[in-house]
């Protein structure tokens, strides 16, 4: 029982991974493949009881679209890229930049926002429509910089 209860603790968990990220580093790099499968199970389990419906009408993600472009790809690029353009000289480095700038929110952002109390429909839209647009945005991103 208090087993369980601290598995539920998801700060204990937050420091847990932290400190065992910290204490086992490199040293079992046969756990880097179960990164992406567990990322999928959290954000599975985290979305869970949305509905499918949540997404129509299409109109509806109109405004979480907006949202996500307004932030992620003009105010967070601008806090990455003006800084980095004055005081970054090395011209492979600024690239990098350029391509964080450019990537799409997070795909722990819906998960966190459910953590958090937030509108996560509105968050899980925002994200899935972060990431269709990155298709487009990066290369527009890559001519530009």
């Amino acid at each position: 029982m208090l087993v369980a209860r601290l598995f539920k603790n998801r700060n204990l968990i937050f420091i847990l991974a932290f400190v065992l990220g910290f204490a086992i580093g490199d040293n079992l790099p046969w756990i880097e493949y179960l990164v992406v499968p567990a990322l999928a199970v959290v954000m599975t389990v985290s979305m869970s009881e949305i509905n499918n419906r949540s997404f129509l009408p299409l109109k509806s993600v109109l405004k979480p679209a907006i949202f996500i472009l307004l932030l992620n790809y003009a105010l967070f690029s601008l806090i990455i890229l003006i800084p980095a353009y004055l005081f970054i000289k090395d011209q492979e480095l600024w690239k990098g930049f350029v391509i964080i700038a450019a990537s799409p929110a997070g795909v722990a952002i819906a998960p966190f926002t459910g953590i958090l109390g937030g509108d996560k429909v509105f968050s899980l839209k925002g994200v899935i429509i972060s990431h269709l647009l990155a298709i487009l945005i990066i290369p527009v991103y890559g001519y530009l910089f």
